[in-house]
């Protein structure tokens, strides 16, 4: 039987909690088997909604379990929250989405429970329950839906900018947590690697992992020079495509907001740039597309609190975003070795990896526009 420990209890969720953010833990971990009818009798119990009518597992779930659940009120969704989110962690989140729901943002508002609890806890889980928002998802080749986004962001930007700022935040930026460490990764990941290559591969690899290195070092030294000059605010976290809901070229929804945290600014934009800008060479090499990237900036800054430091230093973020994904998959082929040792095709996918890489920041760094023009 699904175990409610919210009877009694108002969890606090106001203005107060958007002061600080807990950085959001990466990766994902098992979560211990569950009666799904049980969870969601449970949190019927919860909530004045009236008889639950129906439950349909969403299909975009990756770190968390969602439903959408028809009630006697309407439709609801339900997200039954990753084992790697705390419960302050939600409670910021929901007091954002709160903020911008005020302020006529298209955020899902939060229910509030029978007790007006925000966050009910489940089998140590932590559970919210939001207005199903209508839509359907972003269309990549759509002009009009690229300057939606953009537009949509920099809204979003704009009502939270005057949320006080967590000074902390520049300590403890992720932008600073990839560089060294990121860099013994590399080598660790090259060390275990390199030897199960053949020659050919193995001199390309080295090469690459050797320009990867330069680069990183050259990228953090020219964000830590920049860092305080940078405008700090809560940003999204996840804009993505799969972020926003649309009805025809109207926007109908932002979800997703389980990422938020206070963070620099051009992270949220260089981001977004990432999955909204993104296409193809000839070769299959992902790049940034350069008249996508001018004209979602162009229906970006005009509403935008980015100040001209923030446009101009997206190029470096955006190399910054790519080799910390470098780093990344490098200490995932650590953790897997630890598990089961690395073959010989696991090294060759690895050094694919590093050429892949390379050819993306090398484009990155000498074929992207200047912002700022």
């Amino acid at each position: 039987m699904a175990e409610n420990k919210n009877a009694g209890t108002v969890l606090e969720v106001g203005p107060d909690l958007l002061r600080s953010s807990e950085q959001r833990t990466g990766g994902r971990v098992p979560t211990p088997k569950y009666d799904e009818d049980d969870v969601l009798s449970a949190l019927e119990s919860c909530y004045d909604l009236g008889r639950w009518l129906s439950a349909k597992r969403t299909e975009r779930a990756y770190s968390n379990d969602s439903w959408l659940v028809e009630t006697q009120a309407g439709d609801i969704f339900v997200r039954r929250s990753s084992p790697l989110k705390t419960r302050r962690s939600v409670r910021f989140e929901c007091a954002l989405i709160d903020h911008l729901v005020s302020a006529g943002y298209p955020a899902p508002a939060v229910l509030r429970t029978r007790d007006g609890d925000a966050v009910v806890e489940i089998d140590g889980l932590e559970h919210v329950a939001t207005r199903w928002l209508p839509g359907t998802m972003f269309k990549r080749n759509d002009r009009a839906h690229l300057a939606v986004a953009a537009r949509a962001l920099s809204r979003y930007h704009h009502l939270v900018a005057g949320l006080p700022t967590d000074l902390s935040a520049r300590q403890s930026s992720a932008l600073l947590d990839v560089h060294t460490a990121g860099l013994q990764k590399l080598a660790d990941a090259m060390e275990v690697n390199t030897p199960m290559m053949d020659d050919a591969v193995r001199v390309g690899a080295e090469a690459n992992a050797a320009f990867l290195s330069e680069q990183t070092e050259l990228v953090w030294k020219q964000l830590d020079d920049v860092l305080d000059d940078l405008t700090y605010l809560i940003i999204h976290g996840s804009f993505t495509t799969s972020a926003l809901l649309l009805v025809g070229n109207t926007l109908s929804g932002v979800v997703d907001f389980d990422r938020a945290r206070h963070e620099v600014l051009s992270v949220d934009l260089a981001y977004a740039i990432d999955h909204f800008c993104r296409a193809k060479d000839k070769h299959g090499v992902k790049h940034i597309d350069k008249r996508r990237y001018l004209k979602f900036l162009e229906h970006y800054r005009p509403t935008s609190p980015a100040t001209d430091t923030d446009i101009e230093t997206l190029p470096l973020l955006l190399r910054a975003q790519r080799l910390g994904k470098v780093m990344k998959r490098s200490g995932s082929v650590m953790a897997k070795h630890a598990v089961t040792p690395r073959r010989p095709k696991d090294a060759a996918g690895f050094a694919e990896m590093l050429a892949k890489e390379r050819a993306r920041v090398r484009l990155l760094e000498k074929h992207l526009p200047d912002p700022s023009l």
